[in-house]
Parts: structure tokens; sequence; C-alpha cells
């Protein structure tokens, strides 16, 4: 996808998460890719010119509409479905359909996480790949593991075999750019807009429709183009320096941002 047209992509702002699936699940040109939470989009519409197909996933059947009504969305297929619904006809639908399939923040707000990952198993091909990573935070959404073991257990049980199971650490780097150019803006706008904060991070249930990123890309304002230059050029520049370090998962990982990467 072209600079011009990122920049008229709903509002993503400074996509780690982005970087890390590019960094940890290569995508091949006769891929057929699941994007599990596909939120504002943004990684959809940048992974689909390079692959074969890409279907983007959502229980929330008004980002699944929103999404639909986007220009760039040509090379998706959007799809409202539930991760953690076992009985989900739609996902039935595409079971066995993909070579990759990648998760990022979406486990944490899962109150089903043995669903979740059953239905990650029943979604890839033999030998295909799933990325999930979330933040393994207490008080940040519903679901959380205190130990590797916990974790694994719960990938054996759906039949998915942990080929990375590891923590994530930021660099000094990333902490300096993210406080000084990400956090301190958005909580000044925060405060501006006297916007509280989001159920997640009340530690209840959400879906993406229901956060303010949400209300705020689905007006579609022409200054995005402004907000998306901005993060886009500070994404460029953090990445002279590594964002992040991977270490294989200790015992105790309460508190830590967990990848996995897993086979079917």
């Amino acid at each position: 996808m072209d600079f011009w047209t990122r920049l008229q992509l709903p509002v993503n702002t400074f996509s780690l998460r982005h970087e890390i699936i590019k960094e940890n699940l290569p995508l091949g040109r006769d891929d057929a890719v699941a994007d599990v939470g596909v939120g504002t989009g943004y990684s959809a519409f940048n992974f689909a010119p390079g692959v074969r197909e890409l279907v983007g996933i959502d229980v929330a059947a008004p980002v699944i509409d929103f999404l639909k009504s986007l220009p760039w969305g040509r090379g998706v297929e959007f799809v409202r479905a539930d991760i953690a619904d076992v009985n989900d006809a739609a996902l039935k639908k595409l079971a066995g359909k993909f070579d990759r399939l990648y998760a990022a923040d979406v486990l944490e707000h899962v109150s089903a996480p043995a669903a979740f990952f059953q239905n990650v198993a029943s979604l890839l091909k033999e030998g295909g790949a799933a990325l999930i990573t979330f933040p393994n935070t207490p008080g940040h959404g519903v679901t959380r593991f205190r130990t590797k073991t916990e974790l694994a257990q719960n990938l054996a049980a759906a039949g998915l075999k942990a080929r990375t199971l590891d923590v994530l650490e930021p660099t000094t780097w990333l902490k300096i750019i993210y406080s000084a150019f990400v956090k301190l803006p958005l909580s000044a706008h925060r405060r501006v807009r006297r916007r509280p904060r989001g159920r997640g991070d009340r530690g209840e249930e959400q879906t993406f429709d229901q956060t303010y990123a949400f209300a705020f890309n689905r007006r579609l304002p022409w200054y995005r183009v402004l907000i998306n230059f901005y993060f886009e050029a500070l994404m460029a520049v953090a990445k002279m320096l590594p964002l992040y370090k991977t270490t294989p998962a200790p015992e105790e990982i309460l508190g830590r941002r967990v990848l996995v990467v897993a086979t079917e």
C-alpha cells in the first residue's frame, strides 16, 4: 500500500502491534490470512496487497459494516464472527481455510480463552501458523494467565503447538518515544475531550465498537491525514533503533506482554 493511501486510512496510533506481526509472522503471496479482531483495519489494509487472500474478522457488527463501507478494503473480506464461540456459524464456514492467522491485543478481551484457542486452531490449515500477542496485565481486559504452563496447557488442549512462547520487553528507546510523543499527546487529548477510561482499561469485557477509537474513526474526520502523517513519521524515526526485545517466557508471565506463534 502506498504512503498517500495509508494516510487516508482510519487513524491508527503508533501501531507497534503491526510491527510485531510483520517481524514474527512472515506472510507470503500465496497465503490466505485471517486478521482476528480487525479493529481499524490498518493491518488488514496494509497486508492485503501482498497475500492471496485476507479475511478480517470481528465480533462487532458496527465495525464490520464500517470497514465494508471504506474504499480501501476491496482486497479484504470482512466477516462478523465471534472468535469466543465454538458454535459460531460464520467461523465454521471458514474452518481450515487459512495459512496464517494473527490476533493482536484480542485475547485479553475474550472471556472464554479455551473457545478462542479452539477456534484459532479450527481456522488454520494443517501446518498453518497463528501469531497471538496480548498484554497479560492485571486490570486490563478480562483474561490473563499467571504462568507459562497455564497458557501452554490452553494451547495444547486446542491442538496448537507453541513454536514460540516469549515475552516482549520494550527498549528504553521505545519507552522514551512512546511516553513523550504518544502517551503525552493522547493524555492531553483525553483531558480536553473529557474522555473516560475505556471499559477494557477498567478490567471489563470490551469490543472495538465500544471504544473511543472507533467512535472517532467512524466520522472519518479530514484531519486524520495529518494525524496519520504524524504517527507514520514517528514510527519511521522510532524504527531507527530496536523497539523491543523478545526472550523465552519465564514461568511467571503475569504483567508481561506475551508473544505466541503456534502451529496447528
